[in-house]
């Protein structure tokens, strides 16, 4: 959960931004605290986007 709260703080920056688009390690580290598949946590997140 600290891992993810760091990295959390990178998302938004501008040099950093491009890192999160190739590999969304957020994602994945949400995965495995919630202990759901990657695919559950993306949709998610698109959805709320959409919406």
């Amino acid at each position: 959960m600290k891992l993810h709260e760091e990295l959390s703080e990178f998302e938004n920056h501008p040099y950093e931004k491009r890192s999160f688009l190739y590999l969304d390690i957020l994602s994945w580290l949400e995965s495995k605290i919630q202990n759901v598949p990657v695919e559950v946590i993306i949709k998610q997140k698109a959805q709320k986007l959409i919406k």
